[in-house]
């Protein structure tokens, strides 16, 4: 919890495409208002780029999901981020508007 946050709160957890996500609620010490972060279930953050001002709806939870795996590289196969140290890897087979990324555990050679 940093300096500023006065408390974080799990309110919810939810199962969106098979995977466990968290939505923590903060609060702000000299801010009016709450924030909502979302979380997967290893802590990796999914809202880095800024809080929600409101807690999410199932749909929100749904596009968070889908744009974090297709701007980041997450494995398609097996949803787990890919560590800068294993290069990801393109999925040819990876139709438009979803996530060609692919880790080394889950690459066959008839992907490529």
């Amino acid at each position: 919890m940093g300096d500023r946050i006065t408390s974080e709160k799990v309110v919810e957890e939810a199962v969106i495409d098979n995977e466990k996500l968290h939505v923590a609620r903060s609060t702000w010490r000299d801010a009016a208002g709450l924030s909502f972060d979302l979380y997967r279930s290893d802590g990796t953050c999914l809202t880095d780029d800024g809080s929600l001002d409101e807690h999410p709806s199932s749909d929100d939870l749904r596009k968070l999901l889908e744009h974090t795996r297709l701007s980041s590289h997450f494995c398609r196969f097996c949803g787990k981020q890919i560590p800068k140290a294993d290069p990801p890897r393109i999925v040819s087979m990876a139709d438009s508007a979803t996530n060609p990324w692919c880790c080394a555990g889950c690459l066959d050679d008839r992907l490529r």
